[in-house]
């Protein structure tokens, strides 16, 4: 892993997250401490600002139970 990339994470938190390998290792971290579900929490609310299809959107969101499939007709 080239050096000057990784410095680059330590110049903010948003260079990391935008960078692929910084996720990764920052995933993985966070495995070790039992927090992964907070990151992926993060990228999953970070694709669901870019959907724009109501039915990707469902899946997005049923994905990580922050609704009931029966609660569908309210969203829409």
């Amino acid at each position: 892993m080239d050096i000057g990339r990784v410095a680059s994470w330590a110049v903010g938190f948003e260079k990391l997250l935008n960078d692929e390998m910084g996720l990764y290792v920052f995933t993985e971290f966070l495995k070790k401490e039992f927090s992964q579900e907070n990151i992926q929490f993060w990228t999953e609310c970070e694709k669901l600002k870019t959907l724009t299809d109501p039915d990707e959107v469902l899946n997005c969101l049923i994905l990580f139970n922050c609704i009931n499939k029966s609660c569908f007709f309210l969203l829409f």
